[in-house]
């Protein structure tokens, strides 16, 4: 690094350098960063809620519950959705997870459609696994996959699952012929919006410390998508709803249903 700046220098100043390597005191660092952002203004904790499973497998949708608050080192609350409803306090938590039975639609569709992407994740429990081994997160390259890619490294780090992050680019236009290797290799260019999607991506990915695989996949997303899980043996699949952003390509929402009635694994759906 010094020998780089002398360089830049020397050639910015006519031949005069002057690099100084200066350190800061981590105390009086620390007592500047409290009182800019004080204790009282923290986000609040993680909050971990199962709606109680009223048909089907009930203590196995009980225990993978359980564990997923395990690996996220906080407790399970429950709610039954007969007699008490959606409790207020998920409403519009951000810093909330909500498992929900797989063919409970109603509270599902209640909890994703909350105003200006507040709300809870959602952890859709079909084909539930345990332990948590592999996980695909299925991401845009846009706003939307930040939340994605934060609960992905949430459930990633402590359980040392590997990870997968799925980019679909949509079709190449009718008339258009050249071979699949060829459509990716173009996708790929800086000069792409897809390439450049894709470096967002990985841009992310580094900034969470996450060791991921990257694919990219061209196709229909409901086509694509299934057939990742159908392929792979996934133990959860992470993705992101936008409240907003009609600039976006595709959506998740329009086939979510089609795409849960064969789900092969867990589906945890983030809000940007």
């Amino acid at each position: 690094v010094i020998a780089a700046l002398t360089v830049k220098t020397k050639e910015t100043r006519g031949g005069a350098s002057s690099v100084y390597v200066v350190q800061g005191d981590p105390a009086a660092i620390d007592a500047w960063l409290a009182e800019l952002w004080p204790a009282s203004e923290e986000r609040p904790e993680l909050q971990v809620w199962l709606c109680e499973p009223l048909h089907g497998e009930k203590k196995r949708a009980v225990t993978f519950a359980e564990n997923v608050a395990g690996i996220l080192n906080t407790p399970l609350a429950r709610f039954n959705p007969l007699t008490d409803g959606l409790p207020q306090v998920i409403r519009n938590s951000v810093d909330t997870l909500v498992i929900l039975p797989c063919g409970d639609i109603k509270l599902r569709n209640q909890l994703l459609q909350t105003d200006a992407g507040q709300g809870p994740a959602v952890l859709i429990g079909c084909q539930t696994r345990w332990p948590l081994r592999k996980l695909l997160v299925i991401v845009r390259g846009d706003e939307v996959d930040d939340m994605a890619l934060v609960w992905a490294a949430r459930l990633a780090r402590p359980s040392g699952a590997a990870l997968t992050a799925l980019m679909v680019a949509l079709p190449a236009p009718a008339g258009h012929h050249e071979t699949d290797e060829e459509g990716i290799a173009s996708l790929l260019t800086a000069n792409n919006a897809t390439g450049r999607k894709m470096k967002r991506t990985a841009q992310c990915l580094a900034a969470l410390q996450l060791d991921a695989t990257l694919h990219l996949r061209q196709g229909l997303p409901e086509s694509v998508i299934r057939e990742e899980l159908a392929t792979d043996d996934y133990d959860l699949a992470i993705a992101g709803i936008a409240v907003r952003g009609w600039e976006a390509q595709w959506r998740l929402r329009p086939f979510l249903d089609k795409l849960l009635q064969d789900a092969f694994c867990p589906l945890l759906v983030v809000k940007a």
